[in-house]
């Protein structure tokens, strides 16, 4: 029998919609079967607010279990699975420290579960209605929506995908994808060599977005409309993986919030082989050998909790806020530095919303002051926390003064309260805002459309001294609308939650972020010669969006364009008074001084020949300084941005 093409296309729909969706009922509660690449997920459909339905699918593995031969090698697709596989659980969290867990249960309250097996995802997906549902069968399609892919924080070493709580974002019909990745030595363990590459991290976000573009489908998302959303750690992955070659066509627009690719800490520039952590870390697992073939050997073979019991250990760097374990530029995943490839490489992606908050340092400083000038006031005190914070700077003779003038007025009399809030602006600027209006200013002039915020709002019900870093991701959470057990929340606050959602949302979907239908109100794109920003602020009891423009001009051109000129400058100075020393002129007073003083002529043989030696390794050095002068000097004729510090 011969069947009609009208019949065939309604056959063809209706296999498609029985692959992509089986729904069930068991004793009330709604479960929702999804078909992937590797095997059937069983998720569940959870109510929002009392009325709005979204469905999750929890612990979705993405790739192997990392652990005893997959160790510090790239991730590898998960084996597939007959039957169903339910998914109503978040997975474990990647191995990290205590102080890790603790930042997870801010979020996360009561979650404490670690473990090496953990690299799954969560998916929330629209529930439709059952109008929606019949209107779009009758149409032949099912609904397409947009996909936000969100990386979360945590210095490479803390965190998990779940500090993001996707459920209210997907009520506005948005699919929101949260995924766990390698952290710490795990993620990010380096020796320069091809026994340990390192960004094992990196690889595992690339392999996520993989598994989206290949799989997204089947929970009704458009693979074409994927958004990465990164915070903190999380923001400079996103801004790497712009960069990226080997992330081309995984995502079409991209958020950053707080953090940026091209700050210090983000990556390592230069690796050294083997590095002091790296030593510090196998001699801890008690893993040695005569290379780092053999070394690594060790660490496969060893069990999990010996490694997930070392790593919760790890106490805290008391000095740096540099993470000890990152990406690193290795020819590879990473080709180049990230300079390098924002001034001439291919972007990723066509549009960036990056931003920050208004006291990015508040936290990050309360550590620092706690180790500095105790039992010091005033001046004194000022002066210890500005030389301990001198370990994270820019090697430049100096810049502590010029610093002390852009952030203190003269004469420096403070209480202990102004110092504390000078140095939290310093963290801030440096580590945060200067690095994330880099960005906006390196991107918007590759023609990438950028638009900017800052967010500048803190609840009448938070008792914290500013908006500190990470604030935002409680209000996208959609937290002051069902209550979180660590916060108090009021109407405006619900507010405030509700317009930076539809901000979000709109910008998923359409690539413009607006408040429509709330609010005929849309953010103004960013660009050097016009820096307009929206700042999300409270004015008169009232959460609003105010568009302005040159986001703390002063201290952005201190960081972004004084630091990098000065610094280029000292070189050009050391490069000349190298140029002006001589090994001829050095030992001839050697031997002088030898020949008058016979009693200590083999000590000071000995001096001199370390000397000569000490000259010889001068003059390589002079060589290499010589050589990134003039790749800074090239640099800086494209953006001063780009100069590395």
């Amino acid at each position: 029998m011969e069947i009609s093409r009208s019949t065939r296309l309604v056959l063809v729909v209706f296999c498609q919609l029985t692959v992509w969706t089986r729904t069930t009922s068991v004793e009330g509660r709604r479960f929702v079967d999804r078909q992937t690449s590797y095997g059937t997920v069983r998720g569940f459909v959870d109510v929002i607010k009392g009325r709005q339905k979204v469905e999750k699918y929890l612990g979705v593995p993405y790739a192997k279990p990392p652990v005893e031969n997959l160790r510090f090698e790239a991730p590898e697709p998960p084996d597939t699975w007959a039957g169903v596989r339910t998914a109503y659980e978040l997975s474990p969290a990647c191995p990290q420290p205590r102080l890790g867990v603790d930042y997870i249960q801010l979020h996360v309250p009561d979650f404490n579960h670690t473990s090496e097996d953990c690299l799954y995802l969560n998916i929330y997906v629209p529930r439709a209605s059952r109008h929606s549902q019949r209107h779009a069968d009758v149409q032949h399609h099912r609904p397409q929506y947009a996909v936000l892919v969100f990386i979360h924080g945590g210095s490479y070493q803390n965190g998990m995908g779940a500090m993001m709580d996707g459920s209210h974002l997907a009520t506005r019909e948005i699919i929101v994808i949260t995924f766990n990745y390698r952290l710490g030595p795990l993620g990010f363990l380096e020796t320069n060599d091809k026994s340990f590459p390192g960004n094992y991290g990196l690889l595992d976000q690339l392999e996520a977005l993989r598994w989206i573009q290949k799989n997204i489908h089947n929970f009704g998302g458009d693979h074409d409309r994927v958004t990465i959303d990164g915070h903190s750690a999380g923001g400079c992955s996103v801004g790497l993986l712009m960069l990226m070659p080997m992330a081309k066509g995984l995502f079409s627009r991209v958020i950053q919030q707080s953090g940026s690719p091209f700050a210090d800490w983000a990556v390592t520039r230069q690796p050294i082989t083997p590095n002091f952590y790296f030593k510090i870390f196998t001699t801890a697992v008690g893993c040695y050998g005569n290379g780092t073939a053999e070394v690594k050997t060790c660490l496969k073979e060893l069990p999990s909790d010996v490694i997930e019991r070392v790593i919760l250990e790890q106490p805290e760097h008391p000095v740096s806020l540099v993470p000890p374990f990152r990406p690193v530029v290795d020819g590879a995943v990473l080709p180049d530095t990230p300079e390098k490839l924002a001034a001439t490489g291919e972007i990723n992606g066509d549009e960036i919303l990056t931003g920050t908050t208004t006291d990015e340092g508040l936290m990050a400083a309360v550590p620092l002051l706690n180790n500095y000038g105790v039992g010091r006031h005033g001046l004194q005190r000022l002066q210890a926390v500005i030389s301990g914070f001198s370990v994270d700077l820019p090697a430049v003779r100096s810049l502590l003064d010029n610093v002390m003038e852009q952030y203190y007025q003269w004469p420096y009399e403070f209480e202990d309260e102004e110092i504390k809030k000078g140095f939290a602006e310093i963290v801030g600027d440096y580590f945060i805002s200067a690095p994330t209006q880099q960005t906006a200013d390196l991107l918007s002039s590759r023609n990438v459309t950028v638009y900017f915020y800052n967010f500048d709002y803190l609840s009448q019900q938070d008792r914290s001294d500013g908006v500190y870093h990470g604030v935002e991701l409680f209000y996208l959470s959609g937290y002051p609308l069902t209550g979180h057990d660590n916060f108090r929340y009021n109407d405006v606050d619900k507010t405030m939650a509700i317009k930076l959602m539809q901000l979000w949302v709109n910008y998923v979907q359409h690539g413009l972020p607006s408040l429509e239908p709330l609010e005929e109100f849309h953010m103004s794109p960013y660009t050097i010669s016009t820096p307009s920003f929206t700042r999300m602020t409270l004015v008169n009891d009232d959460a609003t969006l105010l568009l302005e423009t040159s986001f703390k001009q002063s201290k952005m051109a201190f960081w972004n364009n004084f630091v990098p000129n000065l610094y280029l400058h000292q070189l050009r100075r050391d490069i000349h008074l190298l140029n002006t020393s001589s090994f001829d002129s050095l030992v001839p007073a050697c031997k002088s001084y030898v020949l008058t003083q016979p009693s200590s002529s083999w000590i000071l043989i000995t001096a001199c020949i370390g000397l000569s030696i000490l000259t010889v390794l001068l003059s390589a050095f002079y060589c290499q300084v010589r050589r990134k002068v003039k790749t800074l000097i090239r640099q800086s004729s494209v953006s001063s941005g780009q100069a590395i510090l």
